[in-house]
Order: C-alpha cells, then structure tokens, then sequence
C-alpha cells in the first residue's frame, strides 16, 4: 500500500514556493563573510521536498545546492540529504522536531573544516519565524565539544 503525506510532511510541505537568503558565515581564519541568493522548494506529492538554491558566501560565489528533505514513516524520523558545489560530500540528513519552538534540528556527518580526513558531527536547524521566514543555522562541535554555530541564513518568501 502506498504511503500517505502525513503531518510532518505538511510541517515540510511550508517550504513550497520561491524564497531569497541571506547569510552570515564564519570562516576558520574568524572572519565573518555575508550571502544571498534565492531557493524553489518544490513537492513530490507531499511526500518529499526538493530545494534547489543558488548564491554565494562571498562576492562572486556561485554556489549551487539542492537538498531533498521528507518524513520516513518507518523509521520515525524526519530524513533528507544536502549536495552542494562547495563540497563532494553529500551530507544525509536525519532528525526530530524540537519539543519546544517551531523546529527541526537535522543531525548529519561531514568532513573537519581543520582537518578534512576526519569526520565530525553536524547539525542543520531549520526554525520557523512565521509563515514567510525560516532561518537555517549549522553548527558542530568546537574544541571544547560544545556546539558552535558558523552559519546562519534567513529565508524570506518571494
């Protein structure tokens, strides 16, 4: 029997339609470089959510990314992946909403910004501010473990 679009699914199925960002990202030497750039969430049948952006990081970057996020009913959690042209990792998403606040942390793996032949665990937060504007904010662990954010973008629908 086929799967049906649940309510997680409509939580994600918010993100259908055409967005502009911009973000704020801190580089390992410490500075600070601002983006934008725009975003097309489109549906695969309310089951999968398919994002498709373009922007930079810096001035001249013309960073392209797609990610597919959608709800796995067997497994109970909210699973995805995230393929860009900054990296030749793809990052596999898999996450629950917060108990508390609009949210969904995605936890996932990827390679060391210091070292890249060692892997550290990432998280991907989506959190919305209302129905027009959802921020992204990834953070991994630093030196000490505790989480650190490096980046944080704000969507605005089109």
């Amino acid at each position: 029997m086929p799967a049906k679009p649940g309510a997680e699914h409509e939580w994600l199925g918010r993100m259908v339609g055409d967005w502009t960002f911009t973000s704020e990202s801190q580089m390992p030497d410490g500075s600070t470089v601002i983006g934008k750039g725009t975003e097309t969430v489109r549906s695969l049948h309310g089951m999968w959510f398919i994002t498709e952006g373009k922007g930079g990081m810096a001035e001249g970057d013309d960073m392209a990314y797609i990610s597919v996020l959608g709800y796995d009913q067997n497994k109970g959690a909210y699973v995805g992946s995230w393929s860009g042209s900054p990296t030749s990792h793809m990052f596999i998403y898999e996450g629950q909403r917060c108990q508390e606040g609009d949210c969904l942390p995605l936890k996932s793996t990827g390679p060391d910004f210091s070292d890249p032949s060692k892997t550290v665990e990432y998280i991907d937060r989506i959190d919305w501010i209302d129905e027009d504007t959802r921020t992204l904010t990834s953070l991994l662990p630093g030196p000490d473990g505790a989480l650190i954010e490096f980046m944080k973008a704000t969507y605005k629908r089109s």
